[in-house]
């Protein structure tokens, strides 16, 4: 699947779409991320982890929908996110904007941190 062809079978804005069908959406928007791969260093454009920016990481999983057998999930609604450990150990949820390089560069990020 591409961003494409993704276009194509999801022309309906999210929330628009029935629980079953974002369901399927996320897993879609999991395997395009994931084929773009995962930038080299973290970065977020919010106070949240500043003194993470510009560290190394590590994808453990993705995060999936919080439900009884997931408590460590999220909501939907804020998903796709990836489960991600720095060198200290510290595991976070991560956004795309976060760990994936297009996304990071669209929403801001300095290319100093990419390289």
């Amino acid at each position: 699947m591409t961003w494409d062809e993704m276009k194509t079978k999801y022309p309906e804005y999210r929330d628009e779409m029935s629980k079953e069908r974002e369901q399927e959406f996320v897993q879609d928007c999991f395997e395009c991320y994931e084929a773009e791969g995962f930038a080299k260093r973290f970065w977020s454009m919010g106070d949240d982890y500043k003194e993470y920016i510009g560290k190394s990481f590590e994808v453990i999983r993705r995060v999936p929908e919080y439900d009884n057998e997931h408590k460590d999930g999220a909501d939907l609604e804020c998903l796709p996110m990836w489960k991600i450990r720095f060198s200290d150990g510290k595991e976070i949820d991560a956004y795309p904007d976060e760990i994936i390089e297009r996304e990071m560069l669209d929403n801001g990020c300095p290319e100093s941190i990419i390289k």
